[in-house]
């Protein structure tokens, strides 16, 4: 009995069987905590999937700038004329000084504007804003996980309250349990990977959070 070639049989590996090329799909108790999709190769059952650290940036903030807008001039916010800001970003670095004639906005895009003797631009490596909410400027890598490395700092970076140490990124960590399968623990540098014909992405998703995804 060859299961490969019966059309009739249960077997969903028959090659005789349209089903055995049609698509298979990915449904997420939880779109909020987990999307995915599969594709064809895909193991069909049910998967337990667990975040346990999520990946994330590496990451620096200045102090609080109470009341800032993105048209305050940097002269009234207190920053001295001048003074130089060193942000290295996975080992490329950029020096910028400071004009405090110019504005919030002024200043961050001319910040993300800014290139290296490599001929790299700022902005293309780290996310860079300010937030009239919290009233802090913000440096970030553009990639997750833990090989992303961030360093902002200089008399103007001490001035505004970065911390001036290196700062890393974070691995997404998770744990997966196929049907009738043992757990298994993934880590990925990224909250979007695949495996298996499985593309999982867990973007909206918090540490300890849990979701089911069947696959048929």
């Amino acid at each position: 009995y060859d299961s490969y070639i019966d059309i009739l049989g249960s077997n969903d590996t028959s090659i005789m069987k349209s089903s055995t090329y049609a698509g298979v799909t990915a449904i997420s108790s939880d779109t909020a905590k987990l999307t995915a999709t599969a594709a064809g190769g895909a193991v069909k059952g049910v998967y337990s999937v667990t975040l346990t650290t999520k990946a994330l940036v590496a990451k620096d903030q200045s102090s609080v700038y109470e009341n800032a807008t993105q048209s305050s001039t940097l002269s009234s916010l207190g920053f001295t004329n001048g003074k130089t800001l060193n942000i290295l970003v996975n080992g490329e670095a950029f020096t910028f000084t400071v004009d405090n004639t110019k504005n919030v906005s002024e200043f961050v895009t001319s910040l993300k504007a800014t290139t290296n003797t490599n001929g790299k631009t700022l902005g293309n490596l780290a996310n860079i804003s300010f937030s009239e909410l919290t009233g802090k400027f913000s440096i970030e890598t553009k990639d997750t996980g833990a090989a992303q490395r961030l360093t902002v700092s200089g008399d103007a970076a001490t001035e505004m309250g970065f911390s001036v140490v290196e700062k890393s990124g974070n691995d997404a960590t998770v744990k997966i349990t196929a049907s009738g399968e043992a757990e298994v623990t993934v880590t990925k540098s990224s909250n979007k990977f695949s495996i298996d014909n499985i593309s999982y992405d867990l973007s909206g998703a918090s540490n300890g959070d849990t979701a089911t995804l069947t696959v048929k």
